[in-house]
C-alpha cells in the first residue's frame, strides 16, 4: 500500500492562508489566480517572462504536495509534486501570504519571484511605460484590491511581532 507523502512547508502556508476567514476554495483561487496572471500578462506584453496561470488541479497538487500517477501496471501511487516559483508566487498574491513567509517555509525563490511580481502589478497601475493602457484598466476593473494587496504585504513586512500578518483582534 502506498504511504501519503507529506506536503511541504510552503504548501501548508498556502493552504492555511487559503482556508482561512474568509475562506477559498481551490476552485476559486485559481480562477483569481488565472484572472490575475491574464491581467498582468495583458498589462505588461512586453515582459519576456508571462506570469504563469494555474488551474485548479494544479492549485490541489500543489497544497497535497503530490499527484497521483501510475505505474507501468496500471497501480495507482502518489508521486511529489513541486511548485516553480513563479506558480507559488501567484498562489501567494492570491492567498496573501508574503515574501517572509515564503522564505520561512523554505522557499526563497518564490519569495523573490512574489516580490518581482508585486513590482509589476504596481507598476501596471501606476501605468508605468511599457504598460498596455487598456489592459491597465482592465487589470483594474478586474483586480482593483491588487495594488492595495501589494501595500498591504509590504506593511506586514513592516511590522514586527506579527509573523502572519493577521491582525491579533479577531
Amino acid at each position: 500500500m502506498n504511504t501519503p507523502l507529506t506536503p511541504p512547508p510552503y504548501a501548508l502556508l498556502i493552504r492555511g492562508h487559503r482556508e482561512a476567514p474568509p475562506y477559498m476554495s481551490i476552485r476559486r483561487a485559481a480562477a483569481a489566480a488565472t484572472k490575475l496572471a491574464r491581467s498582468v500578462n495583458a498589462a505588461d506584453p512586453d515582459n519576456p517572462v508571462p506570469v504563469p496561470e494555474v488551474s485548479a488541479s494544479t492549485w490541489g497538487q500543489i497544497e497535497k504536495g503530490s499527484r497521483m500517477d501510475k505505474d507501468k501496471d496500471g497501480q495507482s501511487f502518489a508521486r511529489q509534486r513541486g511548485a516553480p516559483a513563479p506558480t507559488l508566487a501567484v498562489m501567494a498574491v492570491v492567498t496573501r501570504a508574503s515574501p517572509e513567509q515564503l522564505t520561512e517555509a523554505g522557499r526563497p525563490d518564490a519569495a523573490g519571484e512574489l516580490e518581482a511580481l508585486l513590482h509589476r502589478i504596481e507598476s501596471a497601475r501606476e501605468g508605468k511605460p511599457g504598460t498596455d493602457a487598456g489592459a491597465v484598466g482592465r487589470l483594474a476593473a478586474d483586480a482593483s484590491e491588487l495594488a492595495e494587496l501589494a501595500r498591504a504585504l509590504r506593511a506586514r513586512q513592516a511590522r514586527p511581532g506579527e509573523p502572519d500578518g493577521r491582525s491579533a483582534a479577531s
